[in-house]
């Protein structure tokens, strides 16, 4: 939990940060690290300015700055995404997923609505329904509401931490999970939230396939840009990291 100070802290950032950027670049640095602050980092004679820098390890941090961000833009818009790069942060993906899952569990009007997910992959090439893998999806464009998958109809956030675990591990490509939450007697949209994962995806090719190249990795990432957009890097180490972070700072 957020002790009341540290809360209206973030809560201040971020609604000052609603007026910058409709994206925002949070960066983890290994410990140790030398930072000018807590915005700016300095790789061979290079400054980097990103929305804040965090400590390694400081999964609970990352998930606060999450939480902040979502509660602060829920009035505001219905569609979200959310972009992980970098070196793999171990259960973030689920931990993210299944917050999500639980603030709008949570909400008072929690029992007027379903919620349901898709889980696409990319791996090699093809995209595959993540949820039934035997079968290849073929599309020129991407769009998540024409893509023809499997849909979760999710009741027990337990359960759905356990799925993403078991989807997470044994999938080697980048992944794609559409979250949404839906009126149950009209079936109007209310929340729709994207989370686009690239960090089974070495560094070069993150840097190369996201932001160069035309392909349908990088139609994916346009359409995440596309909307209010939450974006973490993590960084086991600098080397390497170079034209990633030049990336990524593109996006602030």
């Amino acid at each position: 939990m957020l002790d009341a100070h540290e809360n209206t802290k973030l809560l201040l950032e971020n609604s000052i940060l609603d007026f910058e950027s409709s994206n925002r670049v949070y960066i983890n640095v290994p410990q140790r690290t030398d930072l000018t602050t807590n915005t700016h980092l300095e790789i061979d004679g290079t400054t980097f300015k990103f929305h804040k820098l965090l400590s390694m390890n400081q999964t609970s941090q990352i998930l606060k700055e999450f939480k902040v961000f979502f509660f602060t833009s829920f009035n505001k818009t219905q569609d979200f995404s959310v972009v992980l790069t970098g070196d793999k942060t171990p259960n973030l993906l689920q931990e993210l997923l299944q917050s999500i899952y639980k603030i709008a569990l949570n909400s008072n009007i929690s029992n007027s609505f379903s919620y349901s997910c898709k889980a696409i992959g990319f791996e090699n090439g093809h995209i595959y329904d993540m949820f039934d893998s035997s079968k290849p999806i073929s599309v020129s464009s991407f769009e998540p509401s024409s893509i023809s998958s499997q849909i979760m109809i999710l009741d027990d956030p337990s359960n759905f931490a356990t799925i993403l675990s078991k989807l997470s591990n044994s999938f080697h490509g980048s992944s794609f999970y559409n979250f949404r939450v839906s009126n149950m007697q009209n079936d109007e949209l209310v929340m729709n939230v994207c989370v686009f994962d690239v960090t089974n995806l070495s560094r070069e090719s993150q840097a190369e396939y996201l932001f160069n190249e035309p392909n349908i990795l990088h139609g994916v990432l346009s359409y995440c840009f596309s909307v209010k957009s939450f974006n973490f890097c993590s960084l086991d180490t600098l080397e390497g990291s170079l034209e990633l972070l030049k990336q990524l700072e593109k996006l602030r």
